[in-house]
């Protein structure tokens, strides 16, 4: 995506290490994307970019049943009818990718209806943006320092120290025990989730690209509040390969910055590998503790955990005797 079609408009300056503002695509708001009529909407490079982008796809798709269904090697295949335990049905062809279900594919791709194919994904995400936002306005990162917003959102909800301890692999694992003090001296203790905190956390504006595939795509957050298209073309998607009708573009789209937590997912990402972690994570604003100065108070936090690490090994059953 060229950033250069990206610019930053500030509304509100809050107390914290973000700026309020209020969305505006192509020079408009949400709401009134959201009162446009078709034909007004038919009007704007986000329909028309989309449209192209959907024509693109679909053509690319039967280019490529058309030169599979001349293969002379392609068997005609048999459609079975599986019934599912509720009394409903689906379809599944045998083999797989057989002339049959090309066929098929090829009949389904030649109904493709591309305005209103269009007009429903654009509705969509204005829609969805809309629900997400506080009164049309989003929030965009002005520290990118993690650490720094970190402490600007506990400095706001009066929090004082937030402990976290987090364990996994083998493709599962996550925060397993979370608590926060406030400076009243309350103190809760949170499960997984950490919706105390996350509830206070700001939505901000992203393109939908998976955040642990940052330098493939070349998409990611935001830095601005005036944003030109709705949608941009994806020119492949994360494990290569053409895009495929039912995603063919990057959109806009939000999410929650936590940077409280969000640092255990961003080392640890899917828990995947032949190994396990167990740490803690500490968020420090105490000034003194037990009535001394404490040296903890605002340390940069730090991931601090140990990893086991499963080695396969194989032994002759004579050194086992």
């Amino acid at each position: 995506m060229d950033l250069s079609l990206l610019n930053m408009t500030q509304i509100t300056k809050v107390r914290s290490a973000y700026e309020r503002g209020l969305l505006t695509v192509e020079g408009k708001t949400l709401n009134e994307w959201n009162g446009m009529s078709k034909k007004e909407r038919e009007q704007s490079k986000s329909f028309q970019d989309l449209l192209e982008i959907l024509k693109e796809c679909n053509e690319q798709e039967i280019a490529e049943i058309e030169a599979a269904l001349e293969n002379p090697d392609l068997v005609e295949g048999e459609l079975k009818v599986h019934e599912r335990k509720d009394g409903s049905t689906h379809n599944s062809w045998k083999p797989y990718m057989c002339k049959g279900m090309n066929r098929k594919r090829l009949e389904n791709c030649n109904e493709r209806n591309y305005e209103e194919a269009a007009h429903e994904r654009l509705e969509a995400k204005i829609e969805d943006l809309l629900k997400q936002s506080d009164d049309g306005h989003f929030f965009t990162i002005v520290r990118p320092s993690r650490a720094e917003r970190g402490f600007a959102l506990m400095e706001e909800n009066d929090w004082e120290y937030i402990y976290l301890h987090y364990y996994g692999g083998h493709d599962s694992g996550g925060i397993e025990e979370a608590t926060l003090l406030r400076k009243d001296g309350t103190e809760t203790a949170m499960d997984w989730e950490c919706e105390d905190i996350r509830k206070k956390c700001p939505r901000i504006l992203t393109w939908n690209t998976n955040i642990l595939y940052p330098k493939v795509t070349g998409q990611g957050q935001t830095v601005a509040s005036e944003v030109s298209v709705f949608f941009v073309k994806k020119e492949e998607t994360h494990f290569g390969g053409r895009p495929y009708w039912h995603s063919p573009a990057h959109s806009l789209s939000t999410t929650i910055d936590n940077p409280i937590t969000d640092a255990v997912g961003s080392e640890f990402h899917s828990w995947a590998g032949d190994w396990s972690a167990d740490g803690t994570l500490v968020w420090d604003l105490r000034k003194k503790v037990d009535g001394e100065k404490n040296p903890d108070y605002r340390v940069k936090p730090s991931l601090n955990y140990e990893i086991t690490e499963y080695v396969h090994k194989t032994e002759t059953i004579e050194n086992s005797v």
